[in-house]
């Protein structure tokens, strides 16, 4: 009789096990897939979609020599470590060398709202926040599936990197 309990668990915890591995993901982790896959289009030399931005500007019309497409989040940890470093690197450049549109994908814009307005981002810093989060226009067209993206554009919006951190977004930077 024990002999039978113990092949019953066995099969029962293979049956478990075999399902988990082929259970369907659901739709967003799906789309987080896909997303992730179509990201890698974003290469050295690509063109930037435009983005449409909160004051009624566009990507299209910034003319600095630099520009940061940032999508990011005001509940993701990694961008509340990168904001401060980035807010401190822009400081350190004029309009005409840097320009970033950040593109917040909360579902809330209240908090996106608040965060803004608090950290006293300098003139340099573009905004957008639509409340579609993950499903808004932009993250659609960028393909974004996570936070922070970082991308860095020159004065044609040809994409110059694909930074993954503010070490290499610096360097990145400094090639000029």
């Amino acid at each position: 009789m024990l002999r039978f309990c113990r092949l019953t668990v066995l099969v029962f915890i293979m049956a478990v096990g075999a399902h988990a591995q082929t259970a369907p993901a659901s739709p967003t982790e799906q789309l987080m897939q896909e997303r992730k896959m179509q990201y890698s289009q974003w290469h050295t030399g690509a063109q930037l979609p435009d983005v449409a931005l909160s004051n009624g500007n566009s990507l299209y019309n910034l003319t600095a020599r630099n520009i940061i497409v940032l999508f990011w989040k005001t509940d993701c940890p990694y961008c509340e470590q990168l904001m401060p470093a980035l807010k401190e690197l822009s400081q350190a450049y004029t309009a005409n060398d840097l320009a970033i549109v950040a593109v917040c994908l909360d579902n809330d814009t209240a908090a996106w709202k608040s965060y803004t307005e608090n950290a006293a981002l300098p003139g340099l810093w573009y905004h957008k926040c639509d409340g579609a989060g993950f499903y808004s226009a932009d993250a659609v067209n960028y393909n974004v599936y996570g936070t922070p993206a970082l991308l860095l554009a020159d004065n044609t919006f040809k994409i110059k990197g694909n930074p993954r951190g503010i070490g290499q977004l610096k360097a990145l930077l400094d090639q000029r």
